[in-house]
């Protein structure tokens, strides 16, 4: 996508984590009604909660916002 952005990650409480894309394009991101958006976070959340060595380790819930779209937009 040839897309330049900066990434900020931050951790909530109860095993939350929360991905910040902002970037000239990085709109772009975030798609018709936010389903492109929709569709980087379920890929996300199964990549950081894999097994490693079939350990089972707690649940982490990644959530990925694009421009602040789901805060300004949904409020989540």
């Amino acid at each position: 996508m040839n897309i330049e952005a900066e990434i900020a990650v931050t951790e909530g409480g109860k095993g939350e984590v929360r991905i910040a894309i902002s970037g000239e394009r990085a709109a772009v991101l975030i798609g018709h009604h936010g389903e492109t958006l929709d569709f980087l976070q379920y890929l996300a959340n199964p990549a950081a909660n894999k097994r490693i060595d079939g350990k089972k380790e707690e649940y982490t819930k990644v959530s990925v916002d694009a421009e602040g779209y789901r805060l300004h937009r949904i409020g989540k």
